[in-house]
Parts: structure tokens; C-alpha cells; sequence
């Protein structure tokens, strides 16, 4: 469907709609919940999640698992 290049809403997809309606940066198009489950899915497999900071490395300034660490060792959080 032509979105006019915005990214489809999935909110709009669920019986209440999306709570910004007037205000949503996107396309407000209906495509189904199922398709919209499967868009959803694929967005959040797509979307790079932000990392916590490591407690042992900022509490204690040292993390045995190093650069392996699933925590984020970066003093910004990235």
C-alpha cells in the first residue's frame, strides 16, 4: 500500500487504534492483524536494542567478562 514513504502504524492496526491519531508520525493504514503481527516482529528483529550499563564495571571498574560482557562498558550506555 502507498504509505507516502512513512513506516506503517502498528498501533493503528488494534481494535482501540493508535492512541496518537493526529499527531502520529505513521502511515495510518489498515493492513490486518496478522500482517501487522508479522511487521511487528520483523521491526523489533530489525531494531538494535540498547545496551544497560554493567554494574561490576561502573561500581567496581572491572567486569570478568570484558569485551564478551552482554552489558554495555561504554560511559554513554550504547
Amino acid at each position: 500500500p502507498d504509505t507516502g514513504g512513512k513506516r506503517i502504524c502498528i498501533a493503528y492496526q488494534r481494535e482501540e487504534g493508535c492512541p496518537n491519531a493526529g499527531k502520529c508520525d505513521y502511515a495510518h493504514i489498515y493492513i490486518g492483524v496478522e500482517a501487522s503481527r508479522v511487521l511487528a516482529k520483523e521491526l523489533r528483529s530489525k531494531s538494535p536494542k540498547p545496551k544497560s550499563r554493567c554494574t561490576f564495571f561502573f561500581e567496581k571498574g572491572d567486569c570478568k567478562f570484558g569485551d564478551q560482557c552482554k552489558w554495555s562498558h561504554d560511559a554513554s550506555g550504547k
